[in-house]
């Protein structure tokens, strides 16, 4: 598959709290290069003759990147379909600490991605970096009765074959806590959605093995666009994967594969900025004291994903808000430099 323009890249790299550590982040920005294939020339007022050769007259008007329909999401701009929608999907393999620094995050994510993104319209779905909400073992459990998980009974009329998919969207925090009722997302625009999404960090652990990039993958796949998380992603959308992950990606294939799976999602266009928020440790298992997890992305691999999708790396061990707004920047600069 032909490599699609790469966005400008910031990495945000942040250690975790240490005394003889400077915790002030570092920001790197790397201009990429952009693709002559990203914009459309502007056209010549011409007329053609029988043989289909034409001549151009002194007069020029100038051709929008795009022929599609816009939508307008305010007074200043007028935008194409994806500027004007983003679809977050995170991805977080739930631990004491990744659940904690959501539940404090949330509210200034959603309110800075707001006020970057003023007007549009906003999708926010959380997945498991693990199998879904319930062991795979409830759905035979369910058969003779109650599923027991996570030190609790989980009513088997009030679950599905979604709860126990891996890449199907959260609903559960743990029994009897449903957080979420008929759709796996929630619309930002929503009085309660920080309510809602923090409810689902209840619950501090996931279950089955970690695996982020195919819960990834799964989310943004057709059976799971069509059917379990119907009606998150949007065609005329960003796509903002938001990983939080104490160890490495050990899902089948490279960064490049999965980046194209990612784009493949979008329809082939370059409408995905990845976060990556990872453990800061060098050796495996050997956190720093206030982040005790492991191993770290050990193979660089997420690392790679987001280079080359252009995105933002952060820290699992520091506030989520910062490289999530840091990617909002990039797709505003994106589609600000898109003509009306």
């Amino acid at each position: 598959m032909m490599r699609v323009p790469i966005f400008a890249t910031s990495l945000v790299l942040a250690g975790c709290a240490d005394s003889s550590v400077d915790n002030t982040p570092e920001i790197t920005t790397i201009n990429a290069t952009t693709s002559s294939t990203s914009s459309t020339p502007a056209e010549e007022t011409s007329e053609a003759d029988e043989t289909g050769s034409s001549t151009s007259s002194s007069s020029t008007t100038t051709t929008p990147l795009t022929t599609a329909p816009v939508v307008d999401v305010g007074d200043v701009w007028e935008l194409s379909p994806a500027c004007g929608q983003l679809d977050v999907l995170i991805v977080v393999e739930r631990s004491f600490w990744t659940s904690s620094l959501f539940d404090s995050s949330l509210e200034s994510m959603l309110g800075g991605l707001a006020e970057r993104l003023d007007g549009w319209s906003i999708h926010v779905m959380v997945v498991d970096g693990r199998v879904g909400s319930l062991e795979v073992a409830c759905e035979e459990e369910c058969q003779d009765g109650d599923c027991e998980f996570a030190w609790s009974e989980f009513p088997c009329d009030e679950t599905g074959a979604c709860d126990w998919t891996r890449g199907a969207g959260l609903v559960w925090a743990s029994a009897p806590t449903r957080c979420l009722d008929q759709q796996r997302w929630v619309d930002a625009d929503d009085v309660d959605a920080v309510e809602r999404i923090r409810c689902l960090f209840e619950s501090a652990t996931g279950a089955g093995t970690l695996d982020s990039i195919a819960s990834l993958l799964a989310a943004v796949s057709p059976p799971l666009v069509e059917g379990c998380n119907a009606g998150f992603l949007r065609e005329d959308a960003w796509l903002m994967p938001v990983i939080a992950s104490h160890g490495y990606p050990v899902a089948a294939g490279s960064p490049d594969f999965w980046a194209d799976k990612l784009l493949a999602a979008k329809g082939g266009e370059p409408h995905v900025v990845p976060v990556a928020l990872l453990d800061p440790q060098i050796l495996p298992w050997d956190p720093p004291a206030t982040c005790d997890e492991g191993p770290g992305d050990k193979t660089g691999e997420y690392q790679q994903l987001v280079e080359i999708l252009g995105g933002v790396v952060g820290s699992v061990c520091a506030n989520y808000t910062p490289p999530v707004l840091e990617a909002a920047d990039i797709v505003a600069g994106q589609c600000a430099a898109t003509p009306t």
